[in-house]
């Protein structure tokens, strides 16, 4: 869910950038789950070092029914895929590499976004907020 997440706020943000608004959304959600469709329209702008390790992710990913990516009740899928199972969701060093690739193309679009009039985070808010204030 966090790949098809970040995927989308890069495909929102340089893809789609001269609509906003529901068409915005709209165009967004037609996406639907469908990662390899996002990737395809965005991959050129991730980050030129994250980009191959992104797409060898994003093909393992698009491999894995949709509510696994939702859900921690695999047993069906186990039973008939183990292999895909193991080597994916099921292996702690790819799940770990999963993660520390979203963290990385997260903060990317994250720099990118921030340059943008936005909304502050709670953790910005209060982080303003505590920061000491001089005369």
């Amino acid at each position: 869910m966090a790949m098809e997440s970040v995927l989308k706020a890069y495909a929102a943000y340089y893809c789609h950038s001269d609509i906003c608004g529901r068409k915005l959304v709209q165009k967004i959600e037609n996406y639907s789950h469908h990662i390899d469709k996002i990737l395809k329209k965005c991959s050129d702008y991730l980050p030129h070092e994250n980009k191959q390790e992104c797409e060898k992710l994003c093909d393992e990913l698009v491999k894995l029914p949709v509510g696994l990516r939702y859900r921690l009740d695999v047993m069906d899928f186990m039973d008939t895929n183990e292999d895909l199972y193991y080597s994916t969701i099921g292996s702690d060093d790819w799940m770990f590499s999963l993660k520390d690739h979203i963290v990385r193309i997260t903060k990317h679009i994250g720099n990118e976004l921030s340059k943008e009039s936005r909304i502050v985070s709670g953790e910005e808010l209060w982080g303003e907020i505590q920061r000491p204030r001089y005369s």
